[in-house]
């Protein structure tokens, strides 16, 4: 059982935590409000095209869980920044829970954990806003690094915590975000932003999904097989022999 102490301790924690948070997010209201021609933040596309803030991205069609993969922008130019996601889970009926990562350095809620990770992009994981995705969704997208094992695990501890209220085991008090209860709290604005902003990404995937199906379908043939298909066949005047005729041979 925790002391008096440790429950201070904690609670002194969150209190500095919030003050951190708050900053980062008042400095990030400012950037986006910013007028035409002053300081904005970079469009998503822009920073896909030139690297990975992770490692270099590779193209692995097939999602596994423990990956971290860059999502397809939402609206291209438009998209406010580049959306990563933890992949945490198969699930029945080929489809993956993943969960992304949080655009500030620090955990906003008690659903959002640190992950000790060093790339920027990747140092905290929101579980409050995991979703199912089906495979072929997900494999719209890039693999841009790895966690390990442990790491998946804790996520899905923090996960379970926040979804269920199960408590914590491996993960420290101090790892997670502090308690929202204040109606009126900034944060609840920022996870209805962060949702729909998933939300959008994961449509968008479905999309391509559905295009890139749509328009690739050919006798359910590969583009090297459909090649072979037609260039098997003898050309006109080929030098394939006649059939000799009984008349031919009399001559």
């Amino acid at each position: 059982m925790k002391s008096h102490s440790d429950n201070s301790a904690i609670i002194e924690h969150h209190r500095r935590q919030l003050s951190c948070w708050l900053w980062e997010w008042q400095l990030d209201c400012n950037l986006r409000a910013a007028p035409d021609g002053e300081a904005k933040a970079e469009p998503a596309v822009h920073f896909i095209r030139r690297a990975s803030g992770l490692t270099a991205m590779k193209k692995v069609r097939r999602p596994a869980t423990s990956q971290i993969r860059l999502l397809w922008p939402v609206g291209c130019d438009e998209s406010p920044r580049p959306l990563y996601v933890a992949v945490l889970l198969k699930l029945c009926g080929d489809a993956f829970l993943i969960a992304p990562f949080s655009r500030f350095s620090e955990p906003a809620t008690p659903g959002e954990w640190i992950t000790g990770l060093k790339a920027l992009p990747a140092r905290v994981l929101c579980l409050w806003n995991a979703r199912v995705v089906s495979s072929s969704s997900l494999a719209c997208s890039w693999i841009a690094g790895n966690m390990t094992k442990q790491q998946t695990n804790m996520a899905l501890e923090v996960y379970l915590h926040a979804q269920h209220g199960n408590p914590l085991v491996t993960v420290p008090e101090t790892c997670i975000g502090p308690p929202v209860r204040h109606p009126l709290d900034p944060r609840y604005r920022y996870m209805a932003g962060e949702s729909d902003l998933l939300q959008e990404s994961i449509r968008t995937l479905e999309e391509k999904v559905e295009s890139d199906s749509r328009d690739g379908i050919l006798y359910g043939l590969s583009p090297s097989r459909r090649l072979l298909a037609a260039e098997e066949r003898a050309g006109y005047g080929g030098s394939k022999r006649r059939k000799r005729t009984g008349k031919d041979s009399e001559e």
